[in-house]
């Protein structure tokens, strides 16, 4: 396959080849292997720059993590340090979400899988049997926004995860506290 090469037009030309509707007749347009080349490359291009972001995002989150650490040192408590690091992982979700209007599959399952890992290390397997119970609840309320296309599938695994951390004692609050966020927002 090759490609055509193609030099700069004049303005007066470009003017002249601009049709009654404002499309441009070109005499040399792009062949559809051209097309597709330039569409695959610019996926190739976005790929890596969200994966630069998220790794980013999160090496700046692992920094402020180690830098509350100093700061608190021994008086930090596991469960501050979870809720640290939970609102840590919003943060990281937040920033992606907002620059890309994506949540990385690798975010949501890896915080789901942490928060399930902290559920056992500090309430044994009783508390991953909460996390679970509290992420399928999560799950059943918020299936029905997603299934109207209210919401993104990356958000119901963020909500998900995030009642799994709540664990099923706690998720009552949790959930008038997001309704409350929702409504404000």
């Amino acid at each position: 396959m090759t490609m055509t090469n193609r030099t700069a037009m004049p303005v007066d030309e470009l003017e002249d080849s601009i049709d009654d509707a404002g499309t441009i007749m070109d005499e040399n347009p792009l062949l559809p292997e051209e097309c597709e080349l330039l569409l695959k490359e610019q996926e190739r291009l976005e790929k890596r720059r969200r994966a630069f972001w998220t790794v980013g995002v999160f090496v700046a989150t692992i920094g402020v993590l180690i830098m509350v650490w100093v700061i608190y040192g021994a008086s930090l408590t596991f469960k501050i340090a979870c809720d640290l690091l939970m609102v840590a992982w919003l943060g990281v979700i937040c920033v992606l979400e907002f620059k890309t209007r994506r949540i990385p599959n690798l975010l949501t399952f890896g915080g789901l899988a942490s928060w399930l890992l902290l559920d056992f290390a500090s309430g044994g397997l009783g508390g991953v049997v909460s996390g679970i119970k509290a992420g399928g609840i999560g799950l059943l309320i918020i299936l029905p926004l997603f299934l109207i296309r209210a919401i993104g599938g990356g958000d119901v695994k963020m909500i998900v995860a995030c009642c799994a951390y709540v664990g099923f004692s706690r998720l009552l609050p949790f959930g008038v506290l997001l309704i409350v966020i929702g409504l404000i927002m």
